[in-house]
């Protein structure tokens, strides 16, 4: 009896440590490297989850409880639609998407549980003489953008239910897009030639989409590029000029365009490559990081530039905004970590590596985390960085691998990414206050894998009524597991 009141007692230890409560196991038959997808109806309070083994494929529909309500056995789709792209309810019913890698084919899979019957539909696209540029799902449609080669045209494909995708162009020919010098360029050279090259690495041509539901990583928010969906807006910004933040806002329901400049703040360099900046949209506001070797300015702006809240320091100072001293992570999986004492060794870190600022809510008001990420993702010395030698590697791209699932990309960016950071908490007015910084719900999810090793597959994360759900396969009771993290 006293034995098993201790590993009880321990079971409740670890369980309150990482903020986790088991909701369900299901006695699922996953074989192999199986490929297991989930996406949500938030209205019905439904989940699926769509499992694809060697030669067979079943989707399953959950309760909000995660348990098997029903199952529909489906044929497995053609290997050439490799991506994920995204999923819609059409009448009560899910459908999802894959592409290619290409994207230029689709394919939808409709799920008819009312009437237990399955359905597919291709849709080819030309994009001979387009790229994509962005991805996503938003008031239950499925967007593709694209930019036409050479102009400053923008091509959006809709696809509104499982058989019906329209395009329409967009106009951007009354936008100016200037590169580092302030030399104009049409929107496809902006985005392939006036920052493909960074300090840093190299961007891909397609926006990160930041997803803003749960905390972000810097593993994911170093994209100079990126993209944001609120009030039924596209918000795309552009880091890579020193002087501004470039934001575009695009109507998805009537396509209307707009540009805005957001300044950041001045510091004096004889070279503008001696600088380093990034930014983070987070309700409206806009949050800047910029960086010298000596100084370091962060801001908060509102949509038309005004000024909420600035901070700055410089390299002999200590900071004195932040919550606690800067921490340099050498990988996450293993929770290698070093104090950084000198406020020089951080903005020497900040100047030579991926800069990433990011912006999310917490009891009092908001965490604003600020760093640099090294984007190699192999766990060697930094020793080099701290040195103030230049690292050269190419930029840390885990969003390409869930496109269509920012939980998982969070996760997975969270568990590998590796550098230097800083946390400030701050009222609901972004005045910093003192305070303690809490774990994540990543942090949680990552320590709980941590603790399993190797006896889980098949792992998935999503967001459900407001909560974060992490579900796998333990390989050594052979059932699926779900768990509610706070």
């Amino acid at each position: 009896m006293k034995y098993t009141l201790l590993i009880l007692g321990i079971l409740l230890s670890v369980s309150q440590v990482f903020g986790q409560k088991k909701i369900n196991n299901l006695n699922l038959d996953i074989k192999g490297n199986s490929v297991v997808n989930q996406f949500s109806d938030q209205e019905q309070l439904l989940n699926y989850l769509l499992i694809n083994n060697k030669s067979t494929s079943n989707i399953y529909k959950l309760n909000a409880k995660m348990q098997v309500e029903d199952s529909i056995p489906h044929t497995k789709i053609d290997s050439k639609y490799k991506v994920n792209s995204g999923s819609l309810i059409e009448n009560g019913q899910p459908v999802l998407f894959w592409s290619t890698k290409s994207k230029n084919a689709f394919i939808s899979q409709k799920f008819d549980f009312k009437n237990h019957l399955y359905d597919t539909h291709e849709f080819e696209i030309n994009l001979k003489k387009e790229k994509v540029l962005c991805q996503f799902t938003a008031a239950n449609q499925l967007f593709i953008f694209t930019v036409l080669d050479d102009s400053n045209l923008i091509k959006a494909y809709r696809f509104t239910d499982s058989k019906t995708v329209r395009s329409q162009l967009i106009n951007l020919n009354s936008l100016v897009f200037y590169d580092k010098d302030y030399k104009k360029q049409n929107l496809d050279q902006f985005l392939k030639y006036s920052f493909s090259l960074e300090k840093t690495g190299y961007e891909s041509y397609e926006l990160l989409q930041i997803d803003n539901a749960s905390p972000t990583p810097l593993g994911l928010a170093t994209n100079k590029k990126k993209f944001y969906i609120e009030d039924n807006t596209l918000m795309i910004t552009f880091d890579h000029h020193m002087d501004y933040t470039e934001i575009i806002q695009i109507d998805l329901a009537t396509y209307k365009v707009n540009q805005l400049h957001i300044k950041k703040p001045s510091i004096k360099v004889e070279s503008r490559y001696e600088i380093n900046s990034n930014s983070f949209l987070y309700q409206k506001n806009l949050v800047q990081v910029k960086t010298s070797e000596s100084k370091l300015f962060l801001t908060i702006k509102n949509l038309e530039g005004g000024l909420i809240a600035e901070y700055s320091v410089n390299k002999r100072e200590e900071i004195p905004f932040i919550a606690e001293k800067p921490t340099l992570q050498f990988n996450k999986r293993n929770g290698n970590t070093r104090e950084i004492k000198k406020t020089s060794v951080l903005l020497n870190y900040l100047k030579n590596n991926s800069i990433a600022v990011t912006c999310s809510k917490n009891d009092e008001g908001f965490n604003i985390t600020f760093g640099g990420i090294d984007p190699q993702n192999k766990d060697v010395e930094l020793s080099s960085a701290l040195n103030g030698n230049m690292i050269e590697t190419l930029i840390y791209q885990i969003y390409y691998n869930w496109p269509s699932n920012p939980p998982m990309q969070k996760l997975q960016a969270f568990s590998q990414a590796r550098g230097i950071t800083a946390t400030m908490l701050t009222d609901p007015n972004f005045t910093s206050i003192p305070g303690t910084i809490k774990p994540t719900v990543y942090q949680n999810i990552n320590a709980h894998l941590l603790s399993k090793k190797s006896s889980y597959k098949s792992e998935i994360v999503f967001q459900f009524q407001q909560k974060m759900y992490l579900g796998y396969y333990d390989t050594t009771i052979n059932q699926y597991n779900f768990f509610e993290f706070e």
